[in-house]
């Protein structure tokens, strides 16, 4: 079965999507480095040359090619479940399973980090709450389509994934 991995940035996908294939012992793609591998650039530099909409078909092309792969864990982009019918694709192919994190811990992992990130790292630390607040009113409709919502904030990794075990497996 394929599991993909959903949730605002920092809610711990990569982490736990990493865990939870090491703990099911089978493949594990991270959907941002797997495109940084095949176009050769950045996150970032994707966005600044090319821009979003560019790199939201990125993302959904990269989730059609798992069509044929039989099993694994897939940690999505935060915004991927939101665009172009990704969210759909996802459901039709596996189970898709949302990390919700609560807004202050997102916050203060998010403002750790900022430079890594093309849709925040120009925004002011002031205004990073209310782009949060923002981005979460409008994605949580998204996310909350999943197969399995964990409340994740004050759960470990691992716990997270034996919860995903126990209701996915």
């Amino acid at each position: 079965m394929k599991l993909f991995i959903i949730g605002f940035m920092s809610s711990g996908k990569s982490l736990v999507g990493k865990t939870l294939a090491g703990m099911l012992q089978c493949d594990f793609i991270d959907t941002d480095k797997w495109i940084e591998k095949d176009r050769k650039k950045s996150i970032n530099e994707i966005f600044k040359t090319k821009g979003e909409s560019y790199f939201r078909q990125l993302e959904q092309g990269q989730i059609k090619n798992l069509k044929s792969q039989e099993n694994g864990v897939i940690a999505t982009g935060g915004g991927t479940p939101c665009h172009l019918n990704t969210l759909e694709l996802m459901k039709n192919m596996g189970q898709v399973v949302y990390l919700k994190t609560d807004k202050k811990v997102l916050f203060e992992r998010i403002k750790q980090e900022r430079s890594n990130r093309p849709l925040i790292k120009d925004i002011p630390l002031k205004d990073l709450v209310k782009y949060i607040e923002k981005e979460m009113n409008y994605r949580e409709p998204f996310y909350s389509k999943a197969n399995l919502i964990i409340e994740a904030t004050n759960l470990t990794p691992e716990k997270i994934c034996q919860e995903i075990i126990a209701n996915c497996y």
